[in-house]
């Protein structure tokens, strides 16, 4: 798999690795802070957005402060002032990376196959193109952007040195038929803990938080596993996902009760059954493969950890169980993860069938 990582504009106007806009398209896994991607999560960052929680944007860091300081004069212009407070930052930022800056200033689209969610009104960049260049002309962001290339090199190294796509890769097309396809990652410095993922042929892109620059240096195997979990968790979507949609009817059977197998937040970020589905494989698959990677100390300490976040921070109420089960499941028989969807889903239907909900006192 050729590792590409891109500075600037895919159109080639600033490049770590000094390569062509084709070379970036045609390579297997680029890692990217594209102009385009950082004046949207920038515009994201100085609205109103996730002020109260953070969950999606970090104004923690002497980055955003830079960006407070340099933008606070810019913040009448229509590209923040006329932005709803609850817009879509996955869409916004996601529909970014489809455009690129010309030697002019001008917003030029450089991939035309149309917003990821095939969601034309929700494409709020495509629909704001005017707004974006004046503000991004007015207020010189295309010189901050360049001024800050160093800490954005500097992400993209941390991610590199702590991502391993060919195994990844290699391992997840020896359990399923899906075919590796091409990966882009995002790294902006602005990336709060949400993380994304858009199924998007011919290439999967996904938003990840850089791990800490400082830290990587130290970081011992079962810290890189960890991190790792952030891009595993999205890339296996693409291998899972067209499995259970090929079983859409017994999916939503199995999990036909969504109380069962979610809180109600949880419910609200993945409504349908499938969704919900998706979630417990994708993350039950990252575990199979931290236990064929990781020694046996190692592993027993990450199990529990990645078991808690789903079910106590996430959600998932029975992902342990689940996770437990599809191990059990490969160990005894030996198939691929594939292989074994009908066997999950009838586990999953016994689960649901059997669930004994706890009395309130």
């Amino acid at each position: 798999m050729k590792l590409v990582v891109v500075i600037g504009s895919v159109l080639g106007l600033m490049s770590s690795a000094n390569i062509s806009a084709q070379e970036a398209s045609d390579s297997d896994f680029v890692i990217a802070v594209p102009e385009t991607v950082e004046l949207a999560f920038i515009i994201a960052a100085l609205s109103e957005l996730d002020r109260e929680n953070g969950a999606q944007i970090n104004r923690r860091s002497d980055y955003f402060a830079d960006i407070a300081a340099h933008f606070e004069p810019f913040m009448d212009l229509p590209a923040i002032a006329d932005l709803p407070a609850a817009f879509n930052l996955p869409r916004f930022a996601g529909n970014a990376a489809d455009y690129a800056f010309n030697e002019s200033g001008g917003l030029v689209e450089v991939d035309d196959s149309g917003s990821l969610w095939r969601d034309s009104d929700g494409d709020r960049f495509r629909a704001m193109l005017g707004e974006l260049e004046s503000f991004a002309m007015t207020s010189g962001f295309r010189e901050f952007y360049r001024s800050r290339e160093s800490l954005y090199s500097a992400n993209i190294d941390a991610t590199r040195q702590m991502v391993d796509p060919e195994d990844m890769t290699g391992w997840l097309v020896a359990e399923f038929s899906a075919r590796e396809a091409p990966i882009r990652i995002y790294v902006s410095p602005l990336t709060g803990g949400l993380n994304w993922t858009t199924l998007y042929k011919p290439e999967q892109r996904m938003w990840l938080q850089a791990p800490d620059a400082d830290n990587v240096a130290q970081s011992t195997v079962l810290d890189r596993m960890r991190f790792a979990r952030s891009v595993f968790t999205e890339l296996d979507h693409s291998y899972v996902n067209p499995v259970s949609a090929g079983m859409v009817d017994e999916v939503n059977a199995a999990f036909s009760d969504a109380t069962v197998w979610a809180s109600q937040q949880a419910i609200s970020q993945y409504p349908t059954a499938e969704l919900q589905f998706n979630e417990y494989m994708t993350w039950a698959v990252f575990l199979l493969y931290a236990s064929d990677r990781l020694d046996a100390a190692d592993y027993e300490t990450l199990r529990p950890e990645v078991v808690n976040v789903m079910e106590n921070r996430r959600g998932f109420r029975a992902f342990g169980a689940f996770t437990h089960a599809l191990a059990e499941r490969r160990a005894d028989t030996g198939q691929r993860i594939e292989d074994l969807f009908p066997a999950m889903l009838d586990w999953s239907a016994t689960w649901q069938a059997n669930y004994v909900r706890p009395t309130k006192n």
